[in-house]
């Protein structure tokens, strides 16, 4: 990973990395940071044409403590993304292991989507760190969710709440850990063990309901005051539709596409690992 990203690490701030963090005196005190909490952030008028605002405060911690320790030194934020980022793809390799894969398919695949050109992005574009974090809590709330189902333990379902809370405090894209929880326990044992199932189901969806409501109350808009909300996704829709494959584009400048890029890339994880598997297997079996 140094290798390929050893041209980031002294790159300057670019595009929203100096309004969010050069410009940003919220950044330097815990109070003021500590704002984003309870209050929504504009979107720019070129990611949605009606406006609308974003609620990420994880995103916004991570970015005040990198401004404590490393002032407005953008080595040291380009470090802290290389970190996020392969932090996210041990923990790949380690839900890969816990499904039961070999620790070569596992290695590999975990390699394989670190060094993915599609996810440049996210390591490259300081602003990009949201989806890191986010993809950090998913594995998270997987690896817990395993964890569930072998120990039946508050405590592990507790920790899958929590993560689960905190990768959809690091992006919206967050909302997608339950179904995919679901996706990747159904592979591994076809909703035998229906009451933990209920149980991740509930607190899956307790954590959304959490959200939405600290979304209310910071005031998060899906577009500007006025403006049919639904037109308003339509066009965000197609935005994003365009910006994906019309053509397809693999810098920076792609606002969008490390949400899409770090889901595909999961759920590649796991069906290089499902592949290897010649039957379903017994839920007791998981992670010996």
């Amino acid at each position: 990973m140094l290798f390929l990203y050893r041209g980031v690490i002294h790159a300057p701030f670019v595009y929203d990395d100096i309004d969010q963090i050069q410009k940003n005196a919220s950044l330097l005190h815990l109070r003021t940071t500590l704002q984003y909490f309870h209050s929504a952030v504009p979107f720019t008028d070129n990611l949605r044409g009606f406006g609308g605002s974003f609620y990420r405060p994880f995103f916004w911690l991570s970015l005040a403590v990198d401004q404590k320790v490393w002032g407005l030194n953008p080595t040291g934020f380009h470090i802290t993304n290389i970190v996020l980022h392969w932090i996210a793809g041990l923990l790949g390799f380690f839900l890969l292991r816990r499904l039961r894969a070999s620790v070569l398919v596992s290695a590999m695949s975990s390699l394989l989507w670190l060094g993915l050109p599609i996810n440049s992005e996210v390591v490259a574009w300081i602003s990009g760190r949201s989806y890191s974090l986010m993809a950090i809590f998913l594995f998270l709330a997987l690896l817990s969710s395993q964890w569930y189902l072998r120990s039946k333990t508050f405590l592990a379902l507790f920790s899958y709440s929590i993560a689960a809370l905190a990768a959809i405090l690091c992006h919206e894209e967050g909302v997608l850990v339950l179904p995919i929880t679901l996706l990747v326990l159904y592979g591994v044992d076809r909703f035998r063990s229906r009451k933990e199932y209920v149980a991740l189901g509930v607190a899956g969806t307790s954590m959304l309901v959490v959200y939405f409501y600290l979304r209310e109350i910071a005031g998060t808009q899906t577009s500007a005051a006025g403006s049919p909300k639904l037109l308003a996704v339509g066009v965000s829709f197609m935005k994003y539709l365009s910006w994906m494959i019309l053509p397809i584009r693999n810098n920076v400048d792609d606002h969008n596409g490390g949400a899409v890029r770090v889901g595909v890339a999961t759920m590649n994880h796991h069906i290089v690992a499902f592949s290897h598997h010649d039957a379903v297997l017994p839920l007791g079996s998981i992670g010996q």
